[in-house]
């Protein structure tokens, strides 16, 4: 700092942060005057989360996870349209992505270090997690590379070229120029925020932030602000960011324990099949997300 000596300067690093207004859903706002008036929401009294039921709590999650879901259809059928498709080849995009299924966002600019296409590393294990028979889950991801960066758009092609496949495209899907309107739907819509940067090249983390203030669980190797913030409650931690991690090592079990934890404990009544929208309420995905923004949150 200029103007004074290095030992009269207490600051030894600077962590990015968010603007917790501009990014929290305006239905999370909403539910909160409602249940605890405007003064708790104008002195961001995000303690008082924990007093909101596990009803009220899973019916907003699920209306911004629909949300978003017909977000995604819309805009990849536009992404698709762009790339010389006809409307009547288009029809599987009304069916992408289940509102009821666990979600799972990854979404940032593309630079080698972010790691876009860790996931691809094990393509049939993925498969598996896309379309596991019970418990599926669906991933949104997207991003940009800068237009000099060779290797990120390398990997964004490599990812398209993924979820392109028939098999999986209702359960993952590539969403092209990523911005903040696209942001604004992706962020609360997730159940879970996916990071996994090699390690120590993590600045900060912001769009875990963002996730965590709208009640998503991170699932992210302990680099930038989830190192500081991560308490064992309030998600995942990604144990090893070494490009030659051994698939045996630990982080192959966490995709199955974050599915896990989502287990609905009840059947649907008709069909026998698990669903996240028969009565009863599983308990973490319940309590999971005011954790989470009691613990993200100034």
């Amino acid at each position: 700092m200029a103007g004074f000596d290095h030992s009269e300067v207490p600051i030894t690093s600077v962590t990015n942060g968010v603007h917790v207004p501009t990014w929290v859903d305006g239905r999370i706002s909403r539910l909160a005057r409602e249940q605890f008036g405007t003064e708790a929401e104008a002195l961001g009294r995000w303690d008082l989360a924990y007093n909101v039921s596990d009803a009220d709590v899973w019916a907003l999650r699920r209306e911004m996870r629909t949300a978003l879901v017909e977000d995604v259809r819309r805009r990849l059928r536009a992404a698709w349209k762009k790339r010389g498709a006809a409307d009547a080849e288009l029809g599987w995009t009304d069916s992408v992505l289940d509102p009821d299924v666990l979600t799972i966002g990854f979404a940032r600019r593309v630079p080698t270090y972010k790691r876009l296409t860790l996931m691809l590393r094990e393509p049939d294990r993925l498969k598996a997690l896309l379309l596991h028979p019970e418990h599926p889950i669906q991933l949104v991801i997207a991003g940009k590379s800068h237009p000099a960066d060779d290797a990120g758009k390398k990997m964004i092609q490599d990812l398209v070229r993924f979820t392109d496949d028939p098999e999986v495209r209702h359960r993952i899907a590539f969403l092209p120029n990523y911005d903040i309107a696209m942001a604004r739907t992706l962020f609360p819509g997730c159940d879970v925020w996916l990071n996994n940067p090699l390690r120590p090249l993590e600045a900060c983390g912001t769009s875990g932030m963002k996730a965590a203030i709208n009640g998503s669980l991170n699932l992210s190797v302990m680099d930038g602000w989830w190192d500081e913030m991560y308490d064992g409650e309030n998600g995942w931690a990604i144990p090893t960011a070494n490009n030659d991690a051994s698939p045996k090592s630990g982080t192959t079990s966490r995709p199955r324990r974050c599915t896990n934890s989502w287990k609905p404990r009840w059947r649907h009544a008709s069909t026998g099949t698990r669903c996240l929208t028969a009565p009863g309420l599983p308990d973490r995905p319940a309590r999971a997300p005011r954790k989470s923004r009691r613990t993200g949150c100034p």
